[in-house]
């Protein structure tokens, strides 16, 4: 709607005689933005609407919620055996990390397999975490 009369108000002022060809590119311009700005307002608007915060860090069982949400475990039964997993993974990607600027890369093949981190409080007992890189 804001475009078709922002269109319709740019043409009746365009055909008009006495604006200069550069009164007329400056207005274009001007209009052009302000119809952009406005379109970006109404999808910003509508992303934020459309967020909702599932996980809500303080309020009881947000870990659950936490690994649940972000990393798609279906049943909460598996959250534990699955942050033994990615707690190993984000392990051996601190690992990988100082090993490749303190002695050069150990594996090419290394990808840390998850969008998000584990909790800090997650890596509790990380030493029995045992890293081992093949070259590749």
């Amino acid at each position: 709607m804001a475009r078709q009369r922002a269109k319709e108000q740019l043409e009746k002022e365009l055909q008009r005689e006495d604006m200069s060809e550069k009164e007329k590119a400056k207005l274009a311009e001007k209009t052009l933005k302000d119809v952009s700005k406005t379109i970006l307002d109404n999808k910003n608007q509508i992303k934020v609407a459309a967020y909702v915060d599932k996980v809500k860090l303080g309020v009881d069982g947000w870990k659950m919620r936490y690994y649940t949400e972000k990393f798609t475990v279906s049943d909460p039964a598996d959250v534990p055996d699955f942050v033994a997993r990615i707690k190993q993974a984000y392990i051996e990607g601190l690992q990988w990390v100082l090993m490749y600027y303190y002695k050069g890369c150990m594996s090419w093949d290394w990808y840390y397999p998850y969008h998000y981190a584990p909790f800090s409080s997650d890596l509790i007992a990380c030493e029995q975490v045992e890293v081992k890189f093949e070259m590749g």
